[in-house]
């Protein structure tokens, strides 16, 4: 999983510094440069969180096997003594939260609540600002069309027909104007469907490790 969120960074990176060293003019060079820092910033503040809550849910599947083999009459009992279980800092805080409530509710004789109810999609996705990284694609789209609107009104603008001469420049501008448009659509595209692809590829094995330490966690130890 390391490797992959490594790879991903590399491949954002890449595609970047292609874009900006591809970039007609200087306007191009600027929006370009401003979907790759929306792109990185997606890529810190929610690819790599959720790549560390994988690479938790493994640990934590290994742990449970640990915890399983132990000799003794609950499984639960040892489960809620383990300070670590994840190796990573927010769920084993969350399963600190877990253990706690539950004891709580245990004493006041009431039904003790499921490890889901603590953690689950919804819990990790407000950690791993899954509701702004559904945001960026369509956002880095909206760049591409911005820089292609003020790349056409810059160069129809400067449209003139007074003369010849007028006529030819009218034209060269119109041309670098449509190629601005152009190229700022081109990346802002591939920018949304590379983001959008690996943002969901990342959050989908994240969702099956969980799914796999829950499945694990209810026969082991509850």
């Amino acid at each position: 999983m390391n490797q992959f969120l490594i790879l991903t960074g590399i491949l954002y990176v890449f595609v970047g510094a292609v874009s900006i060293a591809m970039s007609p003019d200087p306007f191009s060079l600027v929006v370009t440069a401003v979907m790759l820092l929306v792109v990185l910033a997606g890529y810190l503040l929610g690819m790599i969180p959720s790549a560390l809550f994988t690479a938790g849910f493994r640990k934590g599947r290994k742990n449970l096997k640990d915890i399983a083999s132990v000799q003794t009459n609950s499984t639960w009992m040892v489960a809620q003594n383990a300070e670590v279980v994840f190796g990573q800092k927010t769920l084993d805080q969350l399963y600190r939260d877990y253990v706690t409530h539950v004891k709580q509710q245990e004493e006041e004789g009431l039904i003790p609540h499921d490890i889901e109810d603590v953690i689950n999609e919804d819990s990790l996705a407000l950690r791993s600002w899954q509701p702004v990284m559904h945001q960026i694609p369509g956002s880095l789209t909206a760049l591409g069309l911005l820089g292609t609107f003020i790349g056409l009104v810059t160069g129809i603008s400067q449209i003139g027909f007074s003369s010849v001469d007028a006529a030819l420049s009218s034209i060269e501008v119109l041309l670098s104007g449509i190629r601005t448009a152009f190229f700022t659509s081109i990346v802002g595209v591939i920018f949304s469907l590379l983001f959008n692809l690996l943002s969901k590829l990342i959050w989908n094995m994240m969702l099956r490790e969980m799914g796999l330490f829950m499945e694990q966690f209810h026969l082991d130890i509850l």
